[in-house]
């Protein structure tokens, strides 16, 4: 793991590295993090079991489950307390890189009380712009417009900023919108697909399952017990 993320070039500062979930989740309530890292396959007590107690605590931290069981059941676990990937060994370099980069945008839009925040600049409207817009399908072109931005500014500020462009944060963040209004028991795709801003349910259902590793399908078993 610490060959394959790149924590402290991707602004993060390492405050403890564990070989058991029980030490870990130790340390965890003594100095809360942002974020853990944990694989399933610990001794005695797993990742999963952190995760669940993490979670019976009520910390909000981030937490990625790195595993190499490429099993639904594990994912089912995993989703089910809330872990905000699940990652399937062996890792690769590029995959972790924009990983990190998808957890550090995610932490910049959060304050203490888990809301979000925006910086009063080209950045920060763009992204309230997007929140507030997460229904329809707008383009770059559009956006800068709207906002009076030049286009490749903006492009570029996300790219060096976010490290992701502009197409792939509209995406997570339509389809953390998505995944909410499934969690909430919204029965039927396509309606679910148009309230976040896709026309096409085939294409939602492709970007679902590249942002969050399942399919909208299979994220509304794990939390509804049903299928959409």
């Amino acid at each position: 793991m610490k060959t394959s993320f790149d924590f402290e070039h991707n602004g993060f500062d390492v405050i403890g590295e564990y070989g058991d979930a029980d030490s870990g989740l130790a340390a965890i309530l003594r100095d809360i993090p942002d974020l853990v890292v944990s694989d399933i396959r610990m001794n005695a007590s797993s990742g999963l079991d952190m995760l669940r107690r993490i979670r019976e605590n009520q910390l909000p931290l981030l937490f990625v489950l790195v595993s190499g069981y490429d099993d639904f059941s594990y994912v089912q676990e995993a989703f089910r307390y809330q872990a905000f990937y699940y990652l399937l060994k062996p890792l690769d370099d590029l995959k972790a890189q924009r990983l990190l980069l998808r957890i550090r945008s995610e932490l910049m839009l959060r304050d203490s009380s888990g809301s979000k925040t925006y910086c009063n600049d080209s950045l920060g409207k763009a992204m309230q712009y997007i929140d507030e817009h997460l229904d329809s399908n707008f383009t770059l072109d559009e956006m800068a417009k709207a906002l009076y931005i030049n286009k490749n500014y903006l492009s570029s500020t996300f790219t060096k900023r976010l490290g992701q462009t502009f197409t792939q944060y509209k995406n997570a963040q339509r389809i953390a919108l998505a995944a909410k209004i499934i969690r909430e028991g919204e029965p039927r795709l396509l309606d679910v697909a148009q309230q976040a801003g896709f026309d096409s349910p085939s294409h939602f259902c492709k970007v679902f399952k590249k942002v969050l590793g399942v399919t909208p399908q299979e994220y509304k078993c794990v939390h509804k017990n049903t299928l959409l």
